[in-house]
């Protein structure tokens, strides 16, 4: 076996695990504002959802989504 890759091979799968876990962090981040929006758009009053060119039903609907969607 070549030596010259071993040095290597270490750094690849360090590179390829903070890829992976910075990847995960940016969905988690992700999920997390899209939950926090959709509580703030269960809050709104009419008036605001007017504003919004939203009925409450249309607010509740995507309130009421999970977070991945």
């Amino acid at each position: 076996m070549n030596s010259n890759l071993l040095p290597a091979l270490p750094v690849a799968i360090a590179g390829a695990l903070w890829l992976g876990l910075r990847k995960a962090g940016t969905l988690f981040c992700r999920c997390y504002e899209r939950r926090q929006q959709r509580l703030i758009l269960a809050m709104l009053d009419p008036h605001q959802l007017r504003d919004l060119g939203l009925t409450r039903n249309e607010a509740m609907v995507e309130a009421e989504k999970s977070f991945w969607r």
